[in-house]
């Protein structure tokens, strides 16, 4: 019967579509945000870094104390880590829909801090990072040179010092990762029967290098000239002993 209404007036029929039409375009630009349900399970990211360490390595000194420390926190569904073999460690916590992930997030900070301890001492000195952040990737953005003048290193570094930072304060933003190539690095290697002569049985190379991080260019260690002139460490009162005499 209702549909016989409808056929035999078609005007009326047309009418009542398009006032349908005009509310829902109307609900769809006046309905808040917070009426749509969640759907996604919020996450928890803890992230942190071996500098020189193998994967294996990665997920034996950093994985298995944080995992065991972080398992069984309140309203968590399951987790899951990333051990790469450049030292990155990567632990995602999903929680139940709904989960206040403020709270959630205090609660995940407390057991990786109570973790620290086992912790190797360079990815103590590193740090560990909690942060609430998504799993999906919503953007994408490539760096490229037209001439081929820049490579992928300088790229790299240019995104990391000058765009990361910026973006990620932008609002809604959770996390920018730079992927590529990598900051700029450099190994030295240590004449040990120089090192002998001067008294010193071990390698302090490690500890100059994190006193003098940032000096020079943006990313690295004193460049050209200023390199052999670092010091390392001071023997005596007076005397000081730099990279170039060993």
């Amino acid at each position: 019967m209702l549909s016989k209404f409808f056929i035999e007036r078609p005007i009326l029929a047309n009418v009542l579509a398009v006032i349908t039409l005009i509310i829902g375009f109307i609900s769809y630009y006046r309905l808040p945000v917070e009426q749509y349900p969640p759907i996604v399970p919020p996450t928890i990211q803890v992230t942190s870094k071996y500098p020189g360490a193998s994967a294996a390595v990665v997920a034996e000194t950093i994985g298995i104390p944080l995992e065991q420390a972080v398992n069984g926190v309140e309203h968590m569904i399951y987790m899951s880590s990333t051990s790469g073999s450049d030292g990155s460690y990567t632990l995602t916590v999903t929680f139940d829909i709904g989960t206040d992930l403020d709270k959630s997030l205090v609660l995940v900070q407390n057991q990786v801090s109570s973790a620290l301890a086992q912790l190797p001492g360079g990815v103590q000195v590193q740090g560990v990072s909690v942060k609430k952040v998504s799993t999906n990737i919503l953007l994408v953005v490539s760096l490229y040179s037209d001439d081929d003048r820049y490579d992928e290193a300088f790229l790299s570094n240019y995104a990391t010092i000058n765009m990361q930072y910026p973006l990620a304060r932008e609002t809604g933003v959770g996390l920018v990762r730079v992927f590529g190539a990598g900051q700029y690095s450099m190994r030295v290697w240590l004449d040990p029967n120089r090192l002998q002569q001067f008294g010193h049985d071990g390698c302090p190379g490690g500890y100059c290098g994190a006193e003098h991080r940032g000096r020079g260019r943006p990313g690295g260690c004193p460049a050209g000239a200023e390199w052999p002139g670092v010091s390392v460490y001071h023997q005596q009162p007076g005397q000081t002993v730099r990279r170039g005499s060993i």
